[in-house]
């Protein structure tokens, strides 16, 4: 279980919670105004903006009353309106086990969901914390292991807006892509190790045998699925988490559901 605080909570106390747990969950009465809930992102740390090629002032206008510091995820098949579709998952709403920075250059250090609309049901979200699944396994063995990753083609970059993504030094993300990628990292909030692996993705280890790559993913994949937390959403909860080590996933769902997403800097 990871702290459940306050929207009036120490700015500085929620950084440190985050650092020290990877996510924290805020619970509030009642939706919070747009221009409220960018204001206690904004003390908590720096917001990236999203550019009009990503995300139309129209679109920004009518789903976050025009704060771009808060990208509105939707599925415009499952809503049954709109056309902007980052993030929208696939035709029932579920999102894989991800991170947005896993096979990329980290470009934030927290990421904010915060739900506006339910939906009808599902949409629960599933977060993995990666640096309590590399303690558990209780070996140093793994840490000079290099990830191979697939290339992606430009079709799988145009698919859901992707190409028109910007990270906060101006440069189009998926031109950040990386065929290997270390398996383990230190985490800069803390100072810590933990695993920095897109596991769905991973095609093999560098320098290694396919059945040895199996043999070690499974322990892997067995040690993260063991530090797995499942939110069921309600109106106006918030969740943070930081970005080196942990995973994310979201369940299929129906309904019309909306929900904020907002990129931090510490």
């Amino acid at each position: 279980m990871k702290p459940q605080i306050h929207i009036d909570t120490d700015p500085k106390l929620i950084r440190e919670l985050i650092k020290e747990n990877r996510w924290v969950h805020i619970k509030n009465k009642n939706l919070i105004p747009c221009k409220e809930l960018v204001d206690f992102y904004k003390s908590i740390g720096t917001c990236h903006t999203q550019s009009k090629s990503f995300a139309p002032d129209e679109y920004i206008n009518e789903f976050s009353d025009g704060y771009r510091e808060l990208i509105p995820v939707r599925n415009k098949d499952i809503s049954g309106y709109g056309d902007f579709d980052l993030f929208s998952g696939e035709d029932d709403g579920e999102l894989l086990w991800h991170n947005d920075t896993s096979i990329y250059d980290a470009d934030e250090d927290v990421v904010a969901f915060c739900i506006r609309k339910l939906g009808t049901s599902g949409g629960e979200l599933s977060l993995c914390d990666t640096q309590k699944a590399y303690e558990d396994m209780n070996t140093t063995a793994l840490d000079d292991i290099e990830v191979e990753y697939p290339e992606r083609d430009w079709e799988w970059h145009n698919k859901w807006n992707f190409t028109n993504y910007i990270d906060s030094d101006g440069n189009p993300r998926y031109l950040k892509e990386h065929k290997y990628k270390p398996l383990v990292t230190i985490n800069p909030l803390n100072d810590k190790k933990g695993f920095f692996y897109l596991f769905l993705l991973a095609l093999n280890y560098k320098n290694y045998e396919y059945s040895e790559f199996q043999e070690i993913h499974q322990k892997i994949v067995n040690s993260l699925m063991s530090n797995v937390w499942v939110h069921k959403f309600e109106l106006g909860d918030i969740i943070i988490q930081e970005q080196y080590h942990t995973l994310h996933r979201r369940a299929p769902y129906s309904g019309d559901r909306l929900l904020y997403r907002t990129s931090i800097w510490f």
